[in-house]
């Protein structure tokens, strides 16, 4: 469980009352040991072992405590000891400490007269619980037995081992007696230990009461703390409706803080900051007969059950309402006070259960039997009250949580739904995934529980779990955008790579699927840009496998060799003395050693054929044959042979 902030104000409604004083409680039992820790001393520690009441140790705050310390000051702490004498504002130790009154108290005898006062421990494992006493504590300097002497505080810290929000924990009470002083004069006060209002927060510091793990965070501190009313406030406020009892349970690793207006998980039912017609004031479900009384929800009274003051609806002993309070010494109560009709006007029964029907009865069998109940009226379950040979095991006037409908208890699985029970569903047997779990909460895919069949309730899609509440895996068919999936072809596919990454050529993954060769995510030594394998002759240019040209095929002398090679100038490998000298490359076509008596123009200009470089026009009745040689020498400039 994490850590849980709380702010300075314990967050319980306050229920302030005229009178003070709830007294310390005594130490009792054969098994009890009751331990003077302190005698002749001011500021001072003892250590003390919890493990007779705790034996697994006191979970608080992160970690096991067999001991704790029992301080002179009005507190105990874990870990180590604690002399400070002036107290500071709850969050603000720096270890785990409960204080019932964190002020500067001093045993120390004065004057050749008795210590004033003393500090007990009490070991109590019948009742499971230690308690620490300050008795009679005067605060520090307090010199004059005619004055000071007689002004004490009396307080006691209970601490019992206890189930607190569904984990092992202890449930802290704080009981004040007597409380008069404030602080000692080490702290600012007067003689008489009182701060005066104007020094109050500056130069004087009343006591602190609270709970402080000690972690900067988690805190409670009572009203009135470090304030001049602090002593007016515990004595005579309270947050269960005792005056002068305060009770905070202690969660290992958190204090649950009912009345936030927020429920805290498995530590509240319900928070409505407050008493509300549903909800009680410790934030629990209301409920006649929940021993909380709520107003708001129409109780007058509410003692956990009938009692003689409170019928078991929640409303005062009434002799005539209908309700039969044997607690209150009825023995019948027919709705009206007559006599002679079976009950009296006291509600006390006078001839049911002697066979006859007379009077007001309407059945009378001398005995409680299947047709009559034993108030001689009719057995009707939603009485209240219960016939056992009718078959009921309860009946509470209506459906509760502790009695269905029909008058039987409340169990998983018998057909009778019962919200007041906590049941949602109820299918009459205790099966698993047929709807209806064995604890009758609903099944379902995205209700937040794993239910049978389900690998996983994530109420709704999450990195780990599908929307169909399998575990969220690449390849099972779903695309899961939180999972990071842009598809999920349930394998590859032309679209869905088998990562489910979406399938593109230069991704870095071959998709075969997609007609990829290969992808090493660009242009490699192996691989074209297209996914293809690189080839010479595929008439793809592929610079990193050394292609300076590709044309389609692996043919030499066409420009592109058959290794994809830029091949030079084809005219640059006609010999320069080709069978005459025709130069093979020279703008003109013709070479200047050709015999001038041949009649060819060393660089004929034919019309048409401007800086053509070839002329096939004659000069000067050149020969046929000189004629034939040019012709030949402009097909090879132009490819033709």
């Amino acid at each position: 469980m994490s850590r849980t902030v709380l702010a300075l104000a314990l967050c319980f409604s306050w229920q302030a009352v005229a009178t003070a004083q709830a007294p310390v409680l005594p130490c009792t039992g054969t098994e009890t040991l009751i331990d003077p820790l302190f005698g002749d001393l001011d500021d001072g520690s003892h250590e003390v072992s919890l493990t007779a009441v705790f034996p697994a140790g006191l979970s608080l705050a992160g970690d096991e405590y067999d001991e704790m310390f029992i301080n002179t000051n009005g507190n105990v702490t874990f870990g180590d000891p604690f002399t400070g004498f002036t107290p500071n504002a709850f969050p603000g130790l720096d270890q785990p400490t409960i204080a019932p009154f964190f002020a500067d108290v001093d045993l120390r005898a004065r004057g050749g007269t008795a210590n004033p006062g003393d500090v007990l421990y009490c070991v109590e494992p019948a009742n499971n619980r230690v308690m620490v006493t300050w008795h009679e504590t005067v605060h520090f300097r307090a010199t004059s037995p005619t004055t000071s002497f007689s002004r004490v505080n009396t307080f006691q810290m209970v601490l019992t081992a206890s189930t607190v929000c569904g984990v092992d924990g202890a449930e802290l009470q704080f009981r004040y007696e007597a409380l008069v002083w404030h602080a000692g004069t080490a702290s600012g006060a007067g003689p008489n230990g009182i701060c005066p209002p104007t020094t109050v927060g500056t130069t004087c510091f009343p006591a602190v009461a609270g709970v402080d793990y000690g972690d900067t965070l988690t805190a409670v501190q009572l009203p009135g703390s470090l304030t001049s009313e602090v002593t007016t406030r515990l004595l005579t406020d309270s947050n269960v409706g005792t005056p002068g009892v305060w009770e905070v349970p202690l969660d290992p690793d958190a204090i649950p803080n009912c009345g936030d207006g927020t429920v805290d998980g498995s530590c509240e039912d319900c928070d409505d900051a407050g008493e509300s017609a549903t909800c009680d004031i410790d934030c629990t479900d209301a409920e006649c007969g929940d021993g909380v009384l709520n107003t708001t929800s129409g109780e007058d009274c509410d003692e956990a059950g009938e009692t003689a003051d409170c019928d078991r609806d929640c409303t005062p002993v009434r002799c005539g309402d209908g309700l039969m309070n044997a607690a209150a010494g009825e023995t019948c109560d027919d709705r009206n006070n007559v006599d002679g009709d079976g009950c009296s006007a006291l509600c006390e029964a006078e001839i049911c259960g002697d066979g006859a029907v007379v009077g007001g009865e309407i059945c009378d069998e001398g005995r409680e039997t299947r047709r009559c109940d034993d108030d001689c009226t009719l057995v009707e379950c939603g009485d209240a009250n219960v016939n056992e040979r009718a078959g009921e095991t309860c009946d509470d006037g209506r459906e509760t949580a502790t009695c269905d409908a029909d008058c039987t208890a409340p169990e998983c699985g018998d057909g009778d739904l019962n919200t007041l029970a906590g049941e949602l569903c109820d299918d009459s047997n205790t099966d698993d995934g047929d709807g209806c779990s064995a604890e009758c909460t609903v099944e379902g895919c995205g209700n937040g529980r794993v239910d049978a069949r389900e690998d996983c309730d994530d109420s709704g899609e999450s990195a780990t779990c599908d929307l169909d509440c399998t575990s969220a895996v690449c390849g099972d068919g779903l695309r899961n955008l939180t999972a990071g999936e842009a598809c999920d072809d349930s394998g590859e596919s032309a679209e869905c790579n088998a990562d489910c990454s979406s399938a593109r050529c230069g991704d870095g993954i071959r998709n075969e699927t997609a007609g990829e060769d290969c992808d090493d995510a660009g242009e490699s030594a192996t691989c074209d840009l297209d996914c293809t394998e690189a080839r010479c002759g595929d008439d793809t240019l592929n610079g990193v496998a050394g292609e300076t040209c590709d044309d389609g095929n692996t043919t030499d002398g066409d420009g592109c060799d058959a290794r994809c090679r830029v091949e030079p100038d084809a005219d640059a490998g006609v010999d320069a003395g080709v069978d005459g000298g025709v130069d093979a490359g020279v703008d003109g076509g013709v070479d200047a050693a050709v015999p001038p008596d041949g009649g060819m123009d060393a660089a004929p200009e034919a019309p048409g054929y401007a800086g053509g470089g070839c002329s096939t026009g004659s000069s000067g009745g050149a020969p046929l044959m000189w004629f034939g040689l040019l012709l030949l020498l402009c097909r090879v400039r132009r490819g033709v042979v």
